[in-house]
């Protein structure tokens, strides 16, 4: 998956945002059994705000609580 953002940001105050963001996500392995399901999703974020340094980067694991049921 890969998502594009654009973003604005006004406090009311006067004070104006803007940067840009870039994700990039993918299922990198998966286990499937009777006991439960689980996957390592890769996912790769790029934050650019205006006048600073780019930063991000994560990934997380994900499972299912329990057996599975037919």
């Amino acid at each position: 998956m890969l998502g594009l953002r654009d973003e604005y940001t006004d406090d009311g105050l006067g004070n104006v945002a803007h940067s840009g963001n870039v994700d990039l996500a993918f299922l990198a392995s998966h286990h499937v059994s009777n006991q439960g399901a689980n996957g390592f999703i890769l996912n790769f974020e790029a934050v650019l705000p205006q006048n600073s340094t780019p930063v991000g980067a994560a990934s997380w694991y994900v499972t299912t609580v329990g057996a599975l049921k037919h």
